[in-house]
């Protein structure tokens, strides 16, 4: 699922374009971007302090051990090489992120921090809250809070002590209460109590700006200790959210009144947090090697989609390039993915044999190994079982030479299904692995929901897609009219090997609904 940033109207920076490709990594991140190895050095430490802010507000204790999962992050000159490497023509956009089976990724300018508008460094940092949210919390976060949070851990800065600033003001979100629209505010009822932007029209935008005020207020306000916890807590528990935040919050009026007064205070409370832990974080930095160098931007797009109607010059365009790097593991892999989106089978067996020459034992040329031959089995309609337990001994194998991959985790789930069976329980717990390892995903989420409710487990089938679902910014009231102009729009939209489905928000009306039937 993309997320993007609109309206951001930032400059950018060009005076390092011509350096070459670095890659630094430390225990959460792997930053790529074209400047010298100090620079991105840097950079990669100060995603890991962070790490420590969003450890700190979250109340999770640092990381014994670096994660197995981490974020990948693209800093590009400016944001019309951000918007270049999107599916679609998106002007405005700034920096975005994404979480699909390939890895999670986050693609921003690398602007200076003093550009008009949000800085390039809020975007950054408001997308990876994001993505820190869906890592650690399973949970259903109402809209007010998932963009509020992310709003007030974007605009944390660090000082050259070491020491971070949490809270610092959002000072363009009070654009949303100025001007002809002074007097625009959500009363606290109804924003507490709504489950999706679009059910607020035109005022949708002061969501973000309402959100991150109320965030700040019940975090660094000094009062109300304790009700926000109070108030998610019931959120998933199945409470309605109005009934959830008149058991959290009391008097909605009251708290209306009191986000007005702290909205005109001059001066907001900042939190202070060394970060003293953080810059010590071990940084590898090693320069980019040419292929990967040359293929850097497709494989930005392979990981952000790439339009089911544009797919075939895409892929013959990367496969142009790739093939002047004939041994090249990073290369060929790309190559293979590339030509799996436009089901080109012979130059994946070409680009394997090379593969494999180079580099035999690698656990992801098993893999791609063993999701060649499981499409040429459906391509030839084959029901040997013992053909198809091959491919899964492959993933097997794979799996325990790369573990905690969900790329792989998922490939064997969906091996039952493209061999037309039942997955085993056994498939069913290695997808529930993967999205445990992943949770930002919501196509496993969703796979998974529709296993479940295959299997009869309504329960467990609500309890999974609500997360995704209540980030889905959809009006659940939606007319039939408005619901099928989004269908067509979405195949228009299509990306290539993407499975059309319902969304998240139908998925779980239809189960709330199910559930109450029987």
């Amino acid at each position: 699922m993309l997320k993007f940033v609109a309206g951001l109207g930032l400059l950018a920076s060009s005076s390092i374009a011509s350096a070459a490709w670095q890659r630094a990594e430390s225990a959460h991140f792997i930053v790529y971007a074209e400047t010298d190895a100090a620079v991105i050095r840097d950079a990669a430490v100060r995603l890991e302090k962070l790490d420590g802010v969003q450890r700190f507000i979250a109340g999770i204790p640092a990381a014994a051990v670096p994660s197995a999962r981490k974020v990948k992050v693209y800093l590009l000159a400016d944001d019309f090489a951000v918007q270049e490497t999107m599916p679609w023509p998106y002007r405005g956009v700034a920096g975005y992120y994404q979480a699909g089976v390939r890895g999670p990724i986050a693609v921003n300018t690398r602007t200076d921090a003093k550009a008009i508008g949000f800085p390039a460094q809020f975007v950054l940092f408001h997308e990876l809250t994001h993505h820190f949210m869906f890592q650690y919390f399973n949970a259903a976060y109402p809209i007010w809070y998932r963009e509020g949070l992310a709003d007030f851990i974007g605009t944390t800065t660090f000082e050259a002590n070491d020491v971070a600033r949490v809270g610092e003001p959002a000072a363009n979100r009070y654009y949303a209460f100025q001007g002809e629209r002074k007097y625009a505010w959500i009363s606290m009822g109804k924003l507490l109590a709504t489950s999706s932007g679009a059910n607020l029209g035109d005022r949708g935008d002061l969501i973000y700006s309402e959100g991150w005020l109320l965030t700040h207020y019940l975090t660094l306000g000094g009062t109300r200790s304790g009700q926000l916890r109070i108030y998610l807590q019931a959120i998933n528990a199945g409470k309605p959210y109005a009934d959830a935040a008149r058991t959290a919050f009391g008097d909605l009026s009251a708290l209306d009144k009191e986000l007005h007064a702290y909205a005109r205070r001059k001066t907001l409370t900042v939190k202070l947090l060394p970060m003293t832990a953080a810059k010590d974080t071990p940084v590898t930095v090693t320069a980019v090697g040419p292929a990967q160098s040359a293929l850097m931007l497709y494989d930005i797009r392979m990981s952000a989609g790439v339009p089911a109607r544009g797919a075939e010059r895409f892929v013959n365009s990367l496969r142009k390039l790739a093939v002047r790097y004939p041994d090249d593991p990073g290369a060929l892999q790309l190559r293979m993915e590339a030509d799996r989106l436009v089901g080109d089978r012979a130059d994946r067996t070409v680009a394997l044999a090379a593969w494999r020459k180079v580099e035999p034992d690698s656990p992801l040329l098993m893999l791609h190994d063993a999701l060649l031959r499981q499409d040429r089995l459906v391509a030839d309609k084959t029901v040997d079982p013992k053909a198809w337990d091959a491919v899964r001994e492959t993933l097997i194998a794979a799996n325990r030479a790369r573990r905690g991959d969900p790329a792989i985790l998922y490939a064997y789930y969906d091996s039952f299904v493209a061999q037309g069976i039942a997955p085993t329980p056994g498939a069913q717990n290695t997808l529930h692995n993967a999205l445990s390892i992943a949770p930002q995903n919501d196509e496993i989420r969703y796979v998974l929901a529709s296993d479940y409710e295959k299997r009869g487990m309504i329960k467990e089938a609500i309890d999974t897609i609500r997360a995704a679902a209540y980030s889905d910014d959809e009006d659940p009231k939606k007319s039939e009219w408005a619901k099928a102009n989004d269908e067509k729009a979405r195949a228009m939209y299509r990306i290539a090997g993407e499975t059309l489905h319902e969304t998240a928000r139908q998925m779980l009306t239809r189960l709330e609904r199910l559930s109450r039937l029987n």
